[in-house]
């Protein structure tokens, strides 16, 4: 046709090329590109194209034209992911970290021996998924606060702990010079 070419059945070649570098595949009109390989599909790139940015996109706009945005591309330096990911597992091995913010503030990961949680910004608080109260705090340099119900009752100071409220133990082995008060 004067379009392009129209055809019906399957198409063989040893090598498609299109000269704006663009591949549409489309399912009569449903916008359903199917890509199919009998084991693994290899996507590659010309590094000799002064032109080529080198990276694949994933998206849900197919022409340009209706205003979507990528939510997948891989480049050169890794994956970038608009949107959430839904997994069944995410495995680490170890000191290979989990960051979070900007300048990777928040890490999680396993060296080896221990497992680690290293916040370098601020309080880390965990906290309740029900309600968002605070259970624990750690404050850099300061105190390690426990909470109950959302209110402080255990802290860590300079010079020992501050409890708020009754304690209850078992027993009490005292060292050094104490005062007790009976109020």
């Amino acid at each position: 046709t004067s379009t392009g070419v129209d055809v019906t059945g399957t198409v063989t070649a040893d090598q498609l090329n299109s000269k704006d570098g663009k591949l549409f595949l489309d399912d009569n009109g449903s916008h359903n590109g199917v890509i199919n390989a009998p084991a693994s599909l290899y996507v590659n790139f010309d590094s000799d194209n002064n032109n080529a940015s080198e990276k694949i996109v994933f998206g849900y706009d197919r022409d340009g034209t209706s205003g979507g945005a990528n939510v997948m591309e891989i480049n050169p330096t890794g994956v970038d992911v608009t949107g959430e990911i839904t997994a069944d597992g995410l495995a680490l091995g170890d000191n290979q970290k989990a960051t979070f913010g900007t300048g990777d503030d928040l890490q999680i990961y396993h060296d080896g021996v221990n497992g680690r949680i290293r916040n370098s910004t601020g309080t880390l608080k965990i906290q309740s998924t029900s309600n968002g109260e605070n259970g624990i705090e750690l404050t850099p340099d300061g105190k390690t606060a426990l909470f109950h119900d959302g209110v402080e009752k255990l802290a860590t100071t300079a010079t020992g702990v501050d409890i708020t409220g009754t304690v209850t133990a078992d027993g009490l082995v005292v060292d050094g010079v104490s005062t007790l008060n009976n109020h």
